[in-house]
């Protein structure tokens, strides 16, 4: 009768130390502590079958590999980001030409950047716009096929100097008779590098283009 009473008990205790474990991460030596509960506390009518034992072990020890594995990715993947900042920082204050339709035109500066040219176009024209729309300075640029670059100095159509801000800049380019778009790229300079985390990509970071992914930049120069 007291052995029953004793199973009982046992079982109760392991089921509450079970119950506790589970509320945090399982660890090794709790795992250890409840099998021994469990081994200790069985029926003796009706005892844990071996099998029944290694296959617990077997879960275990599967579940602590996979989570040895994860906590040395996640390791490996920190280092990893530490030594793209690194890497990213010697890029700090070069420029960059990325794809964009916003010209910033700084204080008493200049704007720059360039065009793709396909092959066939006989005639190229850059046009810069203000926020209203308005057509404030054009620039033809040459038809030959490739990389056009411009130079925007800051004087409108009139001659006058234009305030600082952004623009919008767009190039158009006659084929055939007709007229097509280009893809336009702005330059700016990289003033600090970050890591995205998320996509694990580096991010260059400026005043006039914004925050580049390094994928989305055309050159750095």
């Amino acid at each position: 009768m007291s052995t029953a009473v004793d199973n009982v008990a046992g079982s109760a205790a392991a089921a509450r130390a079970l119950d506790g474990a589970s509320k945090t991460s399982l660890g090794q030596d709790e795992f250890l502590r409840l099998m021994l509960a469990q081994l200790k506390n069985q029926d003796p009518l009706k005892p844990l079958e071996p099998t029944e034992f290694v296959t617990q072990l077997a879960q275990f020890s599967q579940v602590s590999g996979i989570k040895e594995m994860n906590d040395s990715l996640t390791a490996l993947a920190d280092s990893l980001a530490g030594s793209r900042v690194m890497d990213g920082a010697a890029l700090v204050g070069r420029g960059v030409l990325a794809e964009s339709d916003t010209l910033v035109l700084p204080e008493g500066g200049s704007a720059h950047g360039a065009v793709d040219v396909p092959a066939g176009a006989s005639r190229v024209q850059l046009t810069i716009k203000d926020a209203a729309g308005q057509l404030v300075r054009s620039i033809e640029l040459s038809p030959k096929a490739g990389a056009a670059g411009y130079s925007w100095d800051g004087l409108t159509n009139a001659g006058e100097m234009a305030e600082p801000g952004e623009y919008t800049v767009e190039a158009l380019a006659t084929i055939g008779g007709d007229t097509e778009s280009l893809p336009v790229y702005a330059a700016g300079y990289i003033d600090s590098v970050s890591i995205n985390r998320a996509a694990g990509t580096l991010t260059l970071n400026t005043s006039t283009l914004g925050s580049l992914d390094l994928a989305d930049v055309r050159e750095i120069f």
